[in-house]
């Protein structure tokens, strides 16, 4: 079997109940999270966050320039109604970078996955 297959099979484990199950039972055990320590303070974490980061600029340089104005404005309340938690600002459209609306982080994560 050559390298390109054994991929594709530990690609198709991986998304698999069975791949799921054992990366979260791995994730909370104690080994699990010496690995991932290990791993957040490696040079191969730093070049994978670069390599993303590097991706959204040449992908969308309109959200790399909103997300930079938007870091001058003041931090608000959340915008729904009764909800007094501080917000994160959420651009509606990047193309107008100062036009923000403030969630809190539940939220936020709720508009993102509507």
């Amino acid at each position: 079997m050559n390298i390109m297959g054994r991929k594709e099979i530990q690609r198709k484990y991986d998304v698999s109940e069975k791949g799921i199950a054992r990366r979260k039972k791995h994730a909370f055990s104690k080994k699990g999270a010496l690995v991932q320590r290990r791993y957040d303070a490696s040079k191969k974490r730093k070049m994978d966050k670069r390599k993303a980061y590097l991706l959204l600029v040449l992908n969308s340089p309109e959200k790399i320039k909103a997300r930079s104005l938007a870091r001058k404005l003041p931090i608000k309340p959340c915008s729904v109604k009764g909800c007094k938690k501080v917000g994160h600002k959420h651009h509606e459209d990047y193309l107008k970078p100062l036009d923000v609306i403030y969630f809190c982080n539940r939220h936020h994560q709720q508009i993102h996955h509507e």
